[in-house]
């Protein structure tokens, strides 16, 4: 494989999935750009970059394989969002996963 960068994982054959892990959305913007262009010479089937935060709303990336994890402050549970929608928030769909 001949691409710039390094991506955090790669799940090889039959999956092929590249995935990128973030915190408090960091570089959000570069790691988009690297998904969508960079490592866009290894041809995943599924792209997602999942950015991990601490109680902090994460402003619409206005892109379909990012994922948001935000955790409630004393880590009892998270709410996960993936983006991608046709709403304004961009939000497709949204859990609540409890902790205990």
């Amino acid at each position: 494989m001949d691409c710039a960068g390094e991506i955090d994982f790669w799940v090889g054959d039959p999956l092929e999935w590249a995935i990128e892990l973030l915190i408090d959305g960091s570089e959000k913007k570069e790691h988009i750009h690297k998904m969508e262009v960079d490592h866009a010479t290894l041809q995943p089937r599924h792209s997602r970059i999942i950015d991990f935060r601490k109680d902090q709303e994460c402003r619409n990336p206005k892109c379909a394989m990012y994922i948001s994890v935000s955790f409630v402050p004393d880590f009892s549970s998270a709410t996960v969002r993936f983006y991608g929608g046709p709403d304004p928030s961009g939000i497709r769909h949204e859990t609540v996963v409890p902790f205990s």
